[in-house]
C-alpha cells in the first residue's frame, strides 16, 4: 500500500476577512481564535472544490485546551454556579471538525482524531483505510 503526493493545491487569493468565510456573527462569536483558525482554513480550502467531500478527517494533539481551562477554572471561581455553557462546548475535541460540518451543511463522516503526538498520523491512516475500503473518492 503506496500512497504519494501527486499534486499540490494553492490558492490565488487568501482571504483576509473571516467574516467572508464565516458569515454567521453569532456564529463568528462564539468561536475561539484556535477554532476561527481551524474552521476558516477548511472552508477556504473547499472554496474552488466544486464536489461534496465525503470526509471530514480532523487532529489535535490537545483539542482546545485553552477553552477547557477557562471553563474549569470558571467552575472553581463560581462555586458550580451560573456557568457559561460557551467555553464548555468549545472545549472539545471535535469542535473544529464539528463547525466545519454545520458550516458547509454536509453530513458526511466526521471524525477528530486527539492522540497527542500521535493525532496526525491516526487522521491520515483512518483516511487511507476509508479510500481502500471505497469509503472515500480519489479526486
Amino acid at each position: 500500500m503506496a500512497y504519494y503526493i501527486n499534486s499540490i493545491f494553492t490558492f490565488d487569493r487568501v482571504a483576509t476577512d473571516i467574516k467572508e468565510l464565516i458569515p454567521d456573527m453569532n456564529m463568528r462569536r462564539r468561536m475561539s481564535r484556535f477554532v476561527k483558525m481551524g474552521v476558516s482554513t477548511a472552508i477556504e480550502s473547499l472554496n474552488d472544490f466544486d464536489d461534496n467531500i465525503d470526509a471530514i478527517i480532523t487532529s489535535t494533539p490537545l483539542g482546545c485546551i485553552a477553552d477547557s481551562e477557562k471553563f474549569l477554572n470558571a467552575i472553581i471561581e463560581n462555586n458550580e454556579q451560573m456557568l457559561n455553557p460557551t467555553p464548555f462546548i468549545q472545549s472539545t475535541f471535535n469542535t473544529v471538525g464539528a463547525q466545519i460540518g454545520l458550516i458547509t451543511k454536509n453530513n458526511c463522516y466526521n471524525m477528530t482524531y486527539s492522540h497527542l503526538d500521535i493525532s496526525f498520523e491516526s487522521a491520515v491512516l483512518d483516511a487511507v483505510l476509508r479510500i481502500d475500503l471505497g469509503h472515500l473518492k480519489m479526486y
